[in-house]
């Protein structure tokens, strides 16, 4: 999943096991080199910088902040799921539309194949179970409100925290 940079594969392998601990399958938010990070099922995070890729962050001790940042996660994940199949639907429906409209012309033009179809009812049932997660993790947790801009500040408290704790174990460590 990762590229090592520098050939330091010790950093890569720290990031494969933080994502494979967190349950991998992470969604990633903000944008690449630009403060984005990857958030997990369970609320941990990791940073996009393939220069930190071995300073993965648990998930926040604080439970609302914790709920926060899940509800995101299933949230984001419910989006992309009708995302991809929306694209698709929207191809194949075009695919048909232009099959009818040029049938005539010999120009090549086909309907969408069996297969296609096969996929879009795959990813129809991709997005109704995310929807339906989303749904009732958000049901389970009081139909919290997640705003962007509130899970991005839990996230900054969380690193910031996180920063503070480890700065101090630095400074216990002396000779």
């Amino acid at each position: 999943m990762y590229t090592p940079i520098g050939g330091n594969a010790r950093f890569v392998k720290a990031a494969e096991e933080f994502d494979a601990k967190h349950g991998g399958d992470p969604v990633f938010i903000g944008e690449a080199g630009l403060g984005g990070y990857y958030l997990f099922r369970d609320g941990a995070t990791r940073p996009y910088d393939d220069q930190c890729l071995a300073h993965g962050v648990e998930p926040p001790g604080n439970r609302d902040e914790r709920i926060l940042l899940i509800l995101q996660w299933h949230e984001l994940h419910a989006k992309k799921a009708a995302a991809a199949f929306n694209k698709l639907r929207n191809r194949l429906n075009r695919m048909a539309h232009n099959a009818q409209e040029f049938a005539g012309r010999g120009d090549g033009q086909q309907p969408p194949s069996d297969a296609d179809i096969e996929q879009l009812q795959k990813l129809q049932i991709e997005a109704r179970v995310r929807q339906t997660l989303f749904e009732k993790v958000r049901e389970e947790f009081g139909n919290k409100q997640h705003p962007a801009i509130e899970t991005r500040q839990v996230y900054a408290n969380h690193v910031r925290d996180r920063a503070l704790t480890q700065a101090a174990k630095i400074e216990d460590i002396k000779i």
